[in-house]
């Protein structure tokens, strides 16, 4: 059962109608540094406090994330409202950057009402086959789709997947195999912002600056298992360059994705990254002054 809490209204903004010199901003030195023991707070001063607390309150209800304001400095991960969407910062310090403007400091929160890139539309089919079944009707991304037959990952030239609606097999399936069908629209195909560009790899790759590297992590399969590969970050990258890597089709727990730092550090540590989480979605942020890739949320 939820609870009920005070809820403030317009017209219950402390001191909204007060006029000076009933209510005054303190200076700058005595916000910072209060009221002393034994003071008498003056009551034009208190009456600004409560008003601007009220103020805040009510902006939060109303809003439920405040406003952005170029006043503010935010932290990574922040929250902030613009243009009725939410949107996410991704670098610490970020101050006085528009959010629909600065797609290196902002990106759209997943799931606000605008849509947007990094919203993920998964597509899992799985089909039992008849003997000499060759068609398989389902909905997928003929840019990025895979099809398995009872757990054998089929090349490209195996199967024809091209208008968006039906798989075709080259050879026929036997009685009762397993059909395996994985695509995914949204996260593969992200509204294109100013300064990024998408790329999808399945092999090694030297990243360039402010891409999204969207990898194919199934791979081939070699004897028993998979082969990792290797990205590399740029070697002399802008100051707050982004590179935003992500496991596309939900298999690094069986074929790592190797991120080397190529001369700088990440996190601070002169390490390079293994990444065996399915389905991971990391960026890195680059800072000039210290030669290191930081980890944003």
């Amino acid at each position: 059962m939820a609870q009920s809490k005070p809820v403030i209204t317009t017209s219950e903004l402390w001191a909204n109608s007060a006029l000076a010199p009933h209510k005054q901003k303190p200076t700058i030195g005595k916000i910072a540094n209060g009221f002393s023991y034994g003071e008498k707070p003056p009551h034009n001063e208190f009456n600004w406090f409560f008003e601007a607390t009220t103020q805040m309150l009510l902006h939060m209800q109303e809003n439920g994330v405040p406003e952005w304001s170029n006043d503010i400095v935010y932290n990574n991960g922040a929250l902030t409202a613009w243009d009725e969407k939410i949107y996410s910062s991704i670098q610490s310090g970020n101050n006085n950057k528009t959010p629909d403007l600065e797609p290196l400091w902002w990106e759209e929160f997943q799931g606000s009402g605008g849509g947007g890139g990094g919203t993920s539309t998964l597509y899992k089919y799985e089909f039992i086959a008849s003997a000499g079944q060759t068609v398989f009707t389902c909905t997928y991304n003929p840019a990025w789709v895979y099809v398995s037959v009872s757990g054998i990952d089929l090349a490209e030239a195996e199967y024809t997947a091209a208008d968006g609606a039906t798989i075709t097999l080259t050879n026929p399936a036997s009685q009762d195999d397993v059909i395996k069908v994985f695509s995914a629209l949204d996260v593969l195909a992200p509204a294109p912002l100013p300064g990024i560009n998408v790329v999808y790899v399945n092999s090694n790759y030297s990243a360039d600056v402010n891409e999204l590297i969207v990898c194919d992590s199934q791979g081939v399969t070699l004897g028993t298992g998979f082969v990792a590969y290797n990205i590399v970050l740029p070697a002399t990258p802008m100051d707050a360059t982004i590179i935003r890597i992500m496991d596309g089709s939900g298999n690094s727990q069986n074929r790592p994705v190797l991120i080397t730092r190529n001369g700088a550090s990440i996190d601070g540590a002169l390490d390079n990254i293994t990444v065996d989480v399915n389905y991971f979605d990391i960026k890195l942020v680059y800072n000039q002054t210290t030669n290191n890739w930081s980890l944003a949320k």
